[in-house]
């Protein structure tokens, strides 16, 4: 089940985990989220590189 984008959305839905706004902030925060899996060694570095620049060019909060 995905997250909810927004807050607002989650708890129109009764959804009890945090939404992807709340959790990252902005567009900017998820990617970075993203990048620090690699210093966490959740991430392969030879990975990295691909997921990053999907990441970044994904939609997750753009615009809000």
């Amino acid at each position: 089940m995905p997250f909810a984008q927004i807050r607002a959305e989650r708890l129109a839905t009764g959804d009890v985990r945090p939404s992807l706004q709340e959790r990252y902030q902005n567009h900017d925060g998820y990617v970075a989220a993203v990048a620090r899996l690699v210093a966490q060694r959740f991430l392969l570095p030879e990975d990295a590189a691909r997921l990053i620049s999907e990441a970044q060019a994904g939609k997750v909060l753009v615009g809000l």
